[in-house]
């Protein structure tokens, strides 16, 4: 019996196989294999449509600065021309930046948004007082007087011009805004600069003639976002960044930031951001086709 269902099993072995080598009836040979699932193309389906950026970034400058310090020559004070001084520096400044800017996304945002570029447009104004003024007591083997050298640069300006700027994710939820205008105007404030006597003394004859004039200036700063990028006093580059919540991202992008500087002297920046995007944002994300996203 054993030897007997050994051969069955064989014959029918044998049998199948033969089948499986012939024609099939109103089709191709029969080694033809039947397609598989593995071998169905994958049907491309579209990631998530992108959206639009609006909103506003804005940068101010501020400068509260004033010192006064004495100084004299370093001649004996017995000597002749020996002189004493006063020098008062006063720097008061307001400047403000206003960006109104849009952007669009990729197509397909798939693997999230990597950078969208801004566009829009760029407002300024501003106001300064930049004062300089040494007070100096001079002489000579024949007389003294007083002398005041000063400059003055004081007034109020306004300008426009294109926002130019991007905004940039990464993966783990860090964004960085860059913004700058770009503008023909230039502002225009009077400086004043003038060479002043009193106190002249008896039988002086003094060779340089005082004056006061008047001619188109400048202010120390004139768009506040050109100071973004610089190292405030800390040794920290002042840029625009921030961190989402990576499980929550949102729709909106905003903050603030400070920054303190040495230069000019009593400069404090500060960036203002609100920017909204009309669909919940998807951040950078690697994937099975995108194993690197950098």
């Amino acid at each position: 019996m054993g030897r007997s269902g050994v051969f069955v099993v064989f014959v029918a072995t044998a049998t199948l196989a033969g089948c499986s080598t012939g024609a099939v009836p109103g089709g191709g040979s029969g080694t033809e294999v039947n397609p598989t699932f593995n071998d169905v193309p994958p049907i491309d389906t579209p990631g998530p449509q992108g959206g639009t950026w609006s909103g506003t970034i804005t940068v101010t400058a501020n400068i509260d600065y004033s010192k006064t310090e004495p100084g004299h020559s370093d001649l004996d004070p017995t000597n002749a021309y020996y002189e004493e001084w006063v020098t008062t520096e006063e720097t008061q400044l307001d400047a403000t930046d206003t960006f109104t800017v849009q952007g669009v996304d990729d197509d397909d945002l798939t693997y999230g948004v990597h950078g969208v570029d801004f566009e829009g447009s760029a407002e300024n104004s501003g106001s300064t007082l930049q004062r300089y003024v040494v007070a100096t007591d001079k002489q000579n083997s024949s007389c003294t007087w007083k002398q005041v050298d000063g400059d003055e640069t004081t007034g109020s300006w306004s300008g426009s011009g294109d926002a130019v700027g991007d905004i940039s994710f990464s993966e783990d939820g860090t964004y960085s805004i860059n913004i700058r205008a770009d503008s023909s105007d230039y502002a225009e404030v009077p400086e004043r600069t003038w060479l002043e006597y009193s106190d002249i003394s008896a039988n002086c004859e003094i060779s340089e003639p005082e004056y006061d004039t008047t001619q188109p200036g400048a202010p120390i700063i004139e768009w506040a976002s050109s100071q973004l990028g610089q190292a405030d006093a800390d040794g920290f580059y002042a840029y625009i960044d921030g961190q989402m919540n990576v499980a929550n991202p949102g729709s909106t992008v905003q903050g603030s930031k400070s920054w303190e500087f040495e230069f000019p002297e009593g400069l404090t920046l500060t960036a203002e951001w609100n920017l909204t995007h009309s669909i919940p944002i998807v951040l950078p994300n690697s994937g099975p086709d995108n194993p690197d996203l950098y």
